[in-house]
């Protein structure tokens, strides 16, 4: 998630460096908060879900990674995390029926 934020900050910072993707700019959301946020956006992100029409423009200004290959193009560890069959991640997102 560090280099995600562009670097570790103890508090949020005011502008992330541009090469940030991850800039999630609520204060009151202390860095293991961050991090639970990170690894939503990463894994509904690695599933779909963030792949619908016009979703990216509704969330770039949090998240930039929006399809898998976004993620293993730009955040190969968290790729990695996400689809090593050894680590008990889901596959695929809850949609109501399974």
């Amino acid at each position: 998630m560090t280099e995600a934020r562009g670097g570790h900050f103890k508090k949020t910072p005011r502008k992330y460096p541009k090469r940030a993707y991850y800039t999630y700019e609520d204060k009151y959301c202390d860095y293991e908060c961050q991090f639970t946020e990170y690894f939503y956006w990463g894994m509904t992100s690695m599933f779909g879900g963030q792949e619908g029409k016009g979703r990216f423009n509704e969330i770039k200004e949090e998240w930039r990674l929006n399809t898998p290959e976004k993620i293993q193009a730009n955040a190969p560890g968290l790729y990695e995390l996400l689809s090593d069959p050894n680590n008990g991640i889901p596959t695929i997102l809850p949609n109501g029926i399974l």
